[in-house]
This record gives structure tokens, sequence and C-alpha cells, in this order.
């Protein structure tokens, strides 16, 4: 049987309820280092930023990877910290993973705030395989010029040199930047490591990040609940808007079309404004 890992994080001090903050696919702790510093100096609330399973600096388990998996995760990081009640707030993958520790602990989470994914199965759509694709390529083209470099490529040098290259492969420069974040350069060995495990990262993973456990289908949670939408994302339909209003009958009108965007915008383009809806329904009595 398959056990938790321990979630490598990043926290900053502060009082009242601990509000822990869930990245999404191919991400880490370091996509809300600017959100968790904002939300601990307007609110004053301990924040918690963490690493998830095969991602940033976790131990990394390629053949163990589903969302009851990283719900153990979370909630043994809850325990291990002693956390009596918490705030979840989850981006794509990380808003999965928040729900269901919050179906399984309805006592446990005072408020979920979910960022553009919903409690259903969907098609994750062909732009998660085309980045793999695309890492995969970097990976190969980063192993070939640091073989063949006879001098010593600066860290510097290295980082411009290395998400140019990214932003030709991906033609989209935010992504090519959280791309890139994915790759460690060790200038002293002249090696280049991925943070996730590339080799294993196949449809079977894709099917997964758009799954949902069956288990979780009928229940119903009554705690307060934050979705923010994309208007253009396929993440949160109108099938997925009647599915959230069954499971957590208590959001009323919180499902928010935020930006004009896509689901990779909240919270780069449209930051300051996913920011003051969470600060505004955090402060909410």
């Amino acid at each position: 049987m398959s056990s938790a890992i321990k979630l490598p994080f990043k926290q900053i001090n502060g009082s009242g309820i601990p509000t822990i903050f869930l990245h999404g696919f191919l991400g880490s702790h370091k996509n809300f280092t600017r959100m968790t510093r904002d939300i601990n100096k307007q609110l004053g609330l301990t924040t918690l930023a963490l690493d998830l399973r095969n991602h940033g600096s976790t131990i990394k388990t390629p053949t163990q990877m589903n969302y009851s998996l990283m719900a153990l995760d979370l909630q043994n990081f809850i325990k291990e910290q002693n956390l009596q009640k918490v705030n979840l707030i989850g981006y794509s993958m990380g808003a999965k993973i928040a729900m269901l520790v919050n179906l399984g602990n309805p006592n446990l989470v005072q408020n979920l705030v979910c960022l553009d994914n919903a409690p259903i199965v969907n098609d994750i759509g062909p732009d998660f395989p085309r980045y793999i694709e695309a890492m995969k390529q970097f990976n190969h083209w980063a192993h070939d010029v640091l073989e063949k470099s006879n001098i010593d490529i600066r860290e510097r040098e290295w980082k411009l040199m290395g998400i140019r290259h990214m932003k030709h492969l991906v033609q989209d420069d935010a992504m090519a930047l959280y791309l890139f974040d994915n790759f460690i350069y060790d200038k002293a060995q002249k090696t280049i490591e991925s943070k996730v495990p590339l080799d294993y990262i196949d449809s079977n993973w894709f099917k997964m990040l758009g799954s949902w456990p069956e288990q979780s289908l009928d229940k119903q949670i009554n705690n307060r609940v934050l979705f923010i939408k994309a208007a253009d994302s396929q993440y949160i339909n109108k099938e997925a808007e009647a599915k959230i209003q069954s499971i957590f009958p208590n959001h009323g009108d919180k499902i928010v079309n935020v930006i004009s965007g896509g689901h990779d915008e909240v919270l780069v383009s449209h930051y300051k404004t996913t920011l003051e809806l969470i600060t505004n329904f955090l402060s909410e009595k």
C-alpha cells in the first residue's frame, strides 16, 4: 500500500487560520511566492506554500501519482504541522487536491478557494502533452550544450540561454518561464536535472490530471468556498458549475469569470484581480 510522502514548504509566520497554497501541474511552491507574501501582509495570516508529490524538491515517486495519494500527502502534512483548522487555496491540479481533502475532512477546512478547476472528470486538452514534449526536447538540448561546452557557463548566462531556447520551443513567454523553472543547473558538474520525472510522464499521467475519484461523487460539503474561473478555460464549464452547486450547495454565486483569457493567466496576467477576490473572500465573516 502506498504511503504519504513529506511535502517541502515555505512558511511566512502570522496569526489566524493558517492558509495553505497548492500549485498546479509542473509548478512548485514558487508559483505562490508573491501571493503568500501579499496575503500575509494584507490579512496577517500564516501562509504555507507546498511542493506537491513529484514536483519541486519532493522525493520522486513517478509510479505513484494520483489525486487520492496527493490528498493523503496533504492530510499528513496538516497532521505533522499540528494544524487544527486551515484555509486551502489550490490552483488547477492543486484545486482538486484541496477539494478532496475538504470532502474527506469537512471540519478541517475553514475556507476553500479553487482556482480554475472543478470536481469533475475533464479532458485536459492538448497543451500539457505539448509542454511535456517541449520539456523533453529542452532536456536533450541542454545536455548536448553542456557536454559540448569547453568553458564554464555562468548561472546567469545559462538562465538567459535556457529561457531563450524554451521560448523558441513553446512560443509563449510566460509559459516558457514556468517550464524553465522545472530545471536545476549545476554549474560545477555541468549538468541539468528536471524537478519532475519527465521519463515517466505519459498518457496515464494526463488521464490522471483530468480524473476525479468516484468515491467523492456523492458527497456534500457546507463550508465556505470560492471558485475562480478563467472565462476562456474549459475546466469550469456548465457541467462543472452544476456539480459544484450539488457538492457545495452554499457557494451561491461564487463562480467568478475573472479574465477574458485562459487557464494559465489566473495567476499571471490577472494576478491583482485574483488576489483581490481571494483577500475579500477570506476577510468575510
